[in-house]
């Protein structure tokens, strides 16, 4: 007897549901895991009701109306399973915060600077960095890469959790709260889109934005897409290398964090 569409979402989530229950909590309680394995369990988690996929976003309808389009013969349950567990094509850019991120061609040497300059920095934690610098870091890197089809916020909102709680920072996190602190949301405030807006106009400079939803690299931009990719790549080398960050985008998420941070100490106090 064939199964329903219903039937067989159920049994994907509860397949998903045990290893994020089962086997995650076990592995978090080691060391600082690598984030390539980070970001893979924090993608799978997504929308699993867990510690670490508690975030309610719904998937962007965008992303399936991009894949019905690119691929017309996929079928409604394999354009769920590809839109919530793929990293992009390679011909394919997101559009983001009013820019776009590096395209998809670019993404696996992003990522391995990306990776080895975030795991040298909490393997060896020692302070010098500020923790909402460092927090800052991996939040604007990680979705200007924005390496999934879907789910690149709730992976860096996880990864923000996770870093907090590992390395004792003792922040206040307010970014994955459901029910903002004193109606100050995360996402929303002024500083986020200002810091992406340094990030992509001052630290990569890229003056040009998207018209619309673009996915395909346009012919226009592939080197200046380019030119963004190497300017990353050593942006993350240098910060590997000497530790010290001083992107102007990430200072100014960094000062968006702390006065988050402290309206929810007080909040609580």
């Amino acid at each position: 007897m064939c199964e329903t569409k219903k039937e067989i979402n159920n049994s994907i989530k509860e397949i998903n549901k045990n290893f994020i229950n089962d086997v995650l909590p076990k592995l978090i309680q080691r060391d600082i895991l690598p984030i390539g394995q980070l970001i893979i369990f924090f993608h799978a988690a997504n929308g699993l009701g867990t510690k670490w996929g508690k975030c309610d976003d719904a998937p962007e309808e965008r992303n399936y109306k991009f894949l019905k389009k690119i691929k017309p013969s996929f079928g409604e349950l394999y354009i769920q399973s590809f839109v919530s567990g793929s990293f992009k094509p390679e011909k394919f850019i997101h559009p983001f915060e009013g820019y776009y991120t590096t395209s998809g061609k670019h993404d696996i040497k992003a990522l391995q600077e990306f990776f080895f300059t975030t795991d040298i920095i909490a393997k060896d934690w020692d302070n010098s960095i500020k923790p909402e610098h460092y927090l800052s870091y991996v939040y604007i890197v990680f979705l200007a890469i924005h390496p999934f089809v879907d789910g690149n916020g709730r992976v860096a909102r996880n990864l923000l959790d996770y870093y907090n709680d590992k390395l004792s920072l003792k922040l206040r996190p307010v970014w994955n709260n459901l029910e903002p602190v004193n109606k100050v949301t995360f996402c929303k405030e002024a500083f986020h889109k200002q810091a992406f807006k340094d990030f992509f106009a001052k630290d990569m400079q890229i003056t040009t934005v998207p018209i619309a939803d673009i996915y395909d690299v346009p012919v226009l931009r592939k080197d200046e897409l380019m030119n963004m990719a190497k300017k990353m790549i050593r942006m993350l080398q240098n910060i590997g290398k000497n530790k010290v960050i001083d992107s102007p985008a990430v200072l100014t998420m960094a000062q968006g964090i702390k006065e988050l941070s402290d309206v929810a100490k007080r909040h609580e106090g």
